[in-house]
């Protein structure tokens, strides 16, 4: 671009060019990775008995992504949600970050159907760079993974000493 002052007697300046250099907007996307289904023990999801509904959601896209929330929507007169907490927020999810919630549920032994359907729903400051999972079945009877085992894999994690500088 270019400014300059046009005077009506003839003082004004010269033409000062300057260019700036952009780029493209880097768009976040926020997603829902994974999902999976599981108990303290194992076992199957069954009335009456709690259960952990693991979600992993990732930022895929190149830019940040910004106030984040993710929302867990499901039956609410045949689940209860054991921690009362649907929604969790986030101030920032950079590229390629993730975050796993863990929603602690239980169905309720009023529940007359075999099949629950669940949804995670994802906004962000823009309104436009989360994608939404809305097709999350759970089958009462269906195999649970082992919390207990995956928690102690986890604990288990040898730590590596490392540094900068020679022994």
């Amino acid at each position: 671009f270019s400014v300059y002052v046009d005077e009506p007697f003839g003082f004004g300046t010269e033409k000062y060019y300057r260019t700036i250099t952009t780029r493209k907007f880097q768009e976040p996307l926020v997603v829902v990775k994974d999902v999976k289904v599981s108990g303290d023990h194992g076992g199957k999801l069954e009335k009456r008995e709690a259960f952990v509904l693991e979600v992993l959601v990732q930022n895929t896209g190149q830019g940040l992504a910004e106030n984040v929330q993710v929302e867990l929507d499901y039956p609410r007169e045949w689940v209860l949600n054991l921690d009362r907490q649907d929604m969790y927020a986030f101030p920032e999810l950079p590229a390629g970050e993730y975050k796993q919630i863990d929603f602690n549920l239980a169905v309720n032994g009023r529940y007359e159907g075999t099949s629950l359907p669940l949804a995670v729903k994802i906004r962000e400051k823009m309104g436009k760079y989360a994608q939404n999972k809305d097709n999350i079945v759970l089958t009462l009877n269906q195999p649970l993974a082992n919390r207990s085992e995956i928690l102690a894999q986890i604990a288990t994690t040898e730590i590596k000493d490392v540094m900068l500088t020679s022994d």
